[in-house]
């Protein structure tokens, strides 16, 4: 996800003014339809790549920017709570460890 979104951001112009948050267009390009398209424009056999003329292809479904505000501050949200979840998990596993102690 890194080095796409890197290769994106470097090579994406805008036409007008509509503003774009960076986690929004990674989180995009991480869903379904940006996965989709992604790898419809891999070529290359063991080792897969995307040129630049194909990234600039890529079609970014741009709500406005408070939307994708929303959304990336969601997906922050999710992984704080993803990773609460997997230390609570691992807690638990723990303490059931000393129960059997």
């Amino acid at each position: 996800m890194i080095s796409i979104f890197y290769y994106f951001s470097r090579v994406f112009t805008q036409s007008d003014d509509t503003e774009i948050d960076p986690l929004y267009v990674a989180t995009f390009l991480n869903s379904q339809l940006g996965r989709l398209q992604s790898e419809r424009l891999r070529t290359g056999g063991v080792q897969q790549n995307i040129t630049i003329p194909s990234i600039k292809s890529i079609k970014i479904v741009l709500p406005p920017i408070e939307r994708q505000r929303k959304i990336a501050k969601s997906v922050i949200e999710a992984r704080k709570l993803k990773e609460k979840a997997k230390q609570l998990y691992y807690k638990a596993k723990e303490d059931i460890v000393k129960l059997v102690e």
